[in-house]
């Protein structure tokens, strides 16, 4: 059995997403370069087959950095169908971008119900400039059930941190749906 579970691969996409200058590119690429010595462009693939998130599974992820999201109703349904998990990004410094973020994550929702969310405050470092209360991001966060974390794109391993948190709750998602899966089969 052990060695059964150590050669499943489980499959999961992840998309950061969030309005333009939020910093989702540059999160992107601290995630890249932690991993690997080469930069990519912001839109490809990275395929993360020979990491191991968990003891006896493996994970093979790929992560996109979607385009700015200009308004809900630019945002193309093709674009999010089949997400795991979404990174929804805000700025810290960038209140609008924040104010945004309940209509984008509902939208998120309605069309990806089973998608795991973890919300993303960037640009921490400069706290002198902020315009989003920590309190605010969390009340978002408990709104959607989800993780809210507060990082900087220079902080390599804060970002590692939150893509795994995410690779995790998606991983959590897809167990309990295979388990109704075979509940209905057993019945």
């Amino acid at each position: 059995l052990d060695s059964l579970l150590q050669e499943r691969v489980m499959n999961i996409t992840g998309k950061i997403v969030g309005c333009e200058g939020v910093g989702k590119t540059s999160i992107y690429n601290t995630f890249k370069l932690g991993i690997s010595h080469f930069e990519c462009d912001s839109t490809e693939i990275f395929d993360m087959s020979s990491i191991k998130m968990t003891r006896f599974m493996g994970v093979r992820l790929t992560l996109w950095d979607t385009p700015a999201i200009q308004s809900v109703e630019s945002m193309a349904y093709p674009t999010y169908s089949g997400t795991d998990v979404y990174y929804v990004v805000f700025s810290l410094v960038d209140k609008r971008s924040f104010d945004e973020l309940d209509e984008i994550m509902r939208f998120l929702l309605y069309r990806t119900p089973r998608a795991a969310f973890v919300l993303v405050g960037a640009k921490a470092d400069k706290k002198y400039n902020r315009r989003v209360l920590r309190a605010a991001a969390e009340t978002l966060a408990d709104k959607y059930s989800c993780k809210y974390f507060e990082l900087t794109a220079c902080q390599p391993s804060v970002v590692r941190e939150v893509i795994e948190y995410g690779v995790h709750r998606a991983m959590r998602a897809m167990d309990l749906k295979h388990a109704a899966q075979i509940s209905e089969r057993v019945r």
